[in-house]
């Protein structure tokens, strides 16, 4: 019996992930696999071509020769592309007859010879009862070339397959910046203005991780704590992605915070550390402006204890954000296990509390997180 509800089990995690007509990925199971490798990514620093790929007049063979033809297309193509895709590779059936692919540590000219081998070996096979050739339609973006968000990653491929769509069908386009073809102007313009203050405040956080060699790098380690404690915890790759990036832009407030009280290795006064406090509302301010408020709410409550004994805004239990908590404990951590942070409080004058020892003893959690 138990070997039979273990069965059961695996069979029931199964259809939860694929696709039970093609037995690809399903739509959430692609942009959970899809997260995971961009995260890998970003750490190991190697590129992911993110491929939207449509059955050109599939509508035709549906309404021409019935529902059963259109599935031998669905199942032939799934089939083909296991055939010239790694194991490594991630493939999904995201709609109807829309299929995305994520192809790792391959550029956007390796993924195109992929891509053309694929499109030839479809377009030579006959389906139904009078033998109807099908081809596809294909775009290709990049990461980390084209951006670094999964979700314009997508956007970005879907645009450029609808180009090539557009453009005479049976043809594979790789999006350009030059061509915003998958947008309309005000929208093309909000992204370019968005990528570049998104693009700024990932450079100040960076900024304020270099003011102090105690703390480099102290951001990348807290968002990779964070993402891997939503992970663990279950709550989806959205949750994950935005315990993420608050991760690392979580102390980006710091750079409107002299340079004088962030290194001053003797005690703060009661009024510093009042200024010091201030550096969760700018960095929120910060984030917000660059059109990431979901975001900046993450990173304003940070602070907040439990018990209700934190900051900005005294908050307490359930009422403290649950993206706030995991990032208030992945910081602790950082902060009590980095040997650089060690390194800093130690070499503080003897009796003294600076703000990095500060920062770490603020960063202790008060139990439930």
């Amino acid at each position: 019996m138990a070997a039979e509800l273990d069965a059961a089990h695996s069979h029931l995690e199964e259809l939860a992930l694929t696709d039970p007509l093609t037995g690809l990925l399903n739509h959430r199971a692609f942009q959970e696999r899809m997260r995971q490798e961009l995260r890998r990514a970003e750490r190991e620093s190697y590129a992911v071509s993110v491929v939207a790929l449509d059955v050109d007049n599939f509508k035709q063979v549906n309404d021409r020769w019935g529902h059963a033809a259109g599935d031998q297309v669905l199942r032939a193509l799934a089939t083909s592309i296991r055939g010239e895709l790694r194991p490594s590779d991630i493939c999904g059936r995201v709609g109807g007859d829309e299929f995305m692919l994520a192809i790792a540590r391959a550029g956007f000219e390796r993924t195109e010879q992929i891509i053309d081998r694929l499109r030839e070996r479809i377009a030579s096979m006959q389906f139904g009862p009078a033998g109807e050739r099908v081809t596809l339609s294909v775009g290709i973006s990049e990461f980390p070339r084209h951006s670094l968000s999964q979700e314009e990653l997508m956007h970005l491929a879907d645009g450029a397959m609808y180009w090539a769509k557009s453009n005479g069908r049976n043809r594979t386009f790789v999006y350009t910046s030059d061509s915003d073809f998958a947008l309309s102007a005000q929208e093309a313009a909000d992204r370019v203005a968005r990528e570049g203050l998104v693009n700024t405040v990932h450079a100040l956080a960076k900024a304020v991780d270099a003011k102090d060699g105690y703390t480099a790098s102290h951001s990348q380690r807290v968002a990779r704590y964070a993402a891997e404690l939503a992970e663990a915890a279950e709550l989806g790759y959205e949750c994950v992605e935005k315990v993420c990036t608050a991760g690392v832009l979580h102390d980006v407030g710091k750079i409107g915070i002299s340079d004088v009280l962030l290194l001053q290795p003797s005690a703060l006064s009661e009024e510093q550390f009042a200024v010091m406090r201030r550096h969760s509302e700018l960095g929120r301010d910060i984030i917000a402006g660059a059109g990431m408020d979901d975001i900046g709410h993450i990173v304003l409550h940070l602070h907040e204890r439990w018990d209700g004994r934190g900051y900005p805004e005294g908050v307490a239990g359930a009422e403290i954000p649950l993206e706030s908590r995991i990032l208030h404990v992945a910081d602790a951590l950082e902060a009590m296990t980095s040997s650089a942070s060690i390194a800093g409080r130690c070499r503080s004058r003897p009796r003294s509390v600076s703000w990095r020892s500060m920062r770490a003893r603020n960063s202790t959690p008060t139990w439930p997180p």
